[in-house]
């Protein structure tokens, strides 16, 4: 109780911080809860208001760049994004990049979701704002140290999603218990 406690709590000071800079902004976590707790993290995340980020795998085809070098590279990535489409026609097509050069190759090729992985806040805003100009359908992610202390910062370069596994890690909430005998 204790340690969902303590991840409800903090995912609620994430969401509540962030919604004072942009009320359209999501906060997601990650699937980086520690090992057999991940029924309880779920449930702690929702009761903090947030949401996961790929409860299942199979919800999105989601593409690290570690993968990339299985695909023949960004430019690899985009000859096959057709292909992927008609392999998982229901699925959003999401791809992490860490440059700009990447996240315009990747979002004039047609993808669903762009996950910005490690990007300062210097140079996330003004690429933020000029592909949501030039792509107004296409949806942006922030992931890579979120936390407490920068949400505001993240929220503000206009995203759509941040994505943070902050909440599993953290002190947990005290409960105590006080037992009175009936009169």
């Amino acid at each position: 109780m204790e340690y969902a406690s303590g991840i409800a709590s903090r995912t609620r000071v994430l969401v509540d911080t962030a919604k004072t800079v942009n009320q359209s902004v999501s906060i997601v976590t990650t699937r980086k809860c520690f090992p057999g707790t991940r029924a309880l993290s779920i449930k702690a995340v929702l009761a903090g208001v947030g949401f996961f980020h790929r409860l299942r795998l199979s919800e999105t085809v989601l593409i690290f760049n570690q993968y990339l070098i299985f695909l023949g590279g960004i430019v690899g990535l985009i000859e096959r994004i057709n292909e992927l489409r008609q392999q998982f026609p229901k699925q959003r097509i999401c791809v992490e990049v860490d440059t700009p050069t990447d996240a315009w190759m990747v979002a004039q090729a047609g993808v669903d979701l762009i996950q910005f992985d490690k990007i300062s806040i210097s140079d996330l805003e003004p690429l933020v704002l000029k592909l949501k100009q030039q792509y107004p359908n296409l949806k942006l992610a922030a992931t890579g140290g979120i936390n407490s202390e920068n949400i505001k910062d993240y929220t503000n370069t206009g995203v759509d999603i941040l994505v943070t596994s902050s909440p599993y890690f953290g002190k947990p909430c005290d409960i105590a218990v006080k037992m009175t005998k009936a009169q």
